[in-house]
């Protein structure tokens, strides 16, 4: 029995204690007691780690405490609210996993708004690879990739009350990740919001995990969280069909962490990652000349309707959307 259960029957039966529940006092009383017992473990299982009780938990602890009150004093709306209060607390993680989920494009941006929560805002970009395999250059990548189809994406997140300053974030966020993969001779190409919500609005499902604890790294629909060159979250989807509206499942912590090069190399080896092209050619002449104006970056421009047509000093054509080159000077700028 955890720690945070055994602060909970302890500090419900005091307040019921106080209140006269005499039968529910004893209740909880023996709950905590028993929770001192010393069971039989496994001897090839090692004992868990107990977490401390976080301020959640503890949050929690008061509202249900606060909500026995109520209902002893016979309350009505009280006792409503801190039980909806205390239900809210105790199953947060999976209340705002659910509700960041959903998302709805911004016209002319490269920006994805969180449906129910409006200030959390996203952004997607297509990882393209360089020379290097692209578990060797991600293998230092900190944030959220995304495989779906043939496409590696990074997803980026931030918190902003406005339009303006969330894409102030999502861009910083951007520019941090293509230095890192600039290193590893990778690149990011941004996407706007309508490229973004044509990789995201598909109808998920959970897949079923490995037996070594990874998630099924060939699914239709795979998610990784990576931090500090270790695997921390990953989920993996199989695709139920289209969606109406884009969604970025949150994926669900990993045990041990593994070494996040390791699991590239089995995921490159489980699906089919893309190679580089005429993007990523652009792309590196692009970040080549970091600092320099634009038009020394590129050969031509070429407007067109609701397009940009740029061409690289290499000689690669490719056809951008406004925000989308916007995006691109700010990154590698």
């Amino acid at each position: 029995m955890g720690v945070f259960w055994k602060v909970l029957a302890l500090l419900v039966g005091l307040g019921t204690l106080g209140l006269g529940l005499w039968p529910l006092s004893a209740l909880c009383f023996a709950i905590f007691a028993l929770s001192f017992r010393p069971w039989r473990r496994s001897r090839a299982k090692a004992p868990a780690s107990k977490a401390p009780v976080g301020a959640r938990q503890a949050l929690a602890s008061v509202l249900l405490l606060a909500a026995a009150l109520a209902v002893a004093a016979r309350g009505v709306l009280s006792s409503a609210l801190f039980i909806s209060c205390f239900a809210v607390t105790a199953t947060w993680p999976a209340v705002r996993a659910r509700a960041a989920a959903r998302l709805s494009p911004v016209e002319d941006s490269i920006l994805l708004r969180s449906t129910w929560l409006p200030f959390l805002w996203r952004a997607l970009a297509e990882v393209k690879p360089g020379a290097e395999p692209v578990p060797r250059a991600l293998s230092s990548f900190d944030g959220t990739l995304v495989f779906s189809g043939g496409g590696v994406y990074a997803g980026v997140s931030a918190w902003a009350l406005g339009r303006g300053r969330a894409e102030e974030r999502l861009l910083a966020g951007l520019r941090d990740a293509a230095r890192r993969l600039c290193a590893g001779g990778a690149y990011l190409m941004p996407l706007d919001s309508g490229a973004s919500s044509r990789v995201l609005s598909v109808a998920l499902r959970k897949a079923r995990p490995s037996r070594r604890g990874l998630p099924a790294l060939d699914s239709d629909f795979l998610v990784l969280a990576a931090s500090g060159g270790f695997l921390t979250e990953a989920g993996a989807y199989a695709v139920a069909g289209p969606s109406s509206s884009p969604s970025m499942p949150h994926p669900s912590k990993v045990r041990g962490e593994p070494v996040l090069w390791e699991v590239l190399e089995k995921t490159a080896k489980a699906r089919r990652l893309p190679g580089p092209d005429g993007v990523s050619n652009l792309l590196e002449s692009f970040s080549a000349a970091t600092g320099e104006p634009i038009g020394e970056r590129l050969r031509g421009l070429e407007a067109g309707d609701g397009s940009v047509t740029v061409e690289a000093l290499g000689g690669d054509r490719v056809e951008l959307t406004s925000p989308q080159l916007k995006a691109l000077a700010v990154v590698y700028s």
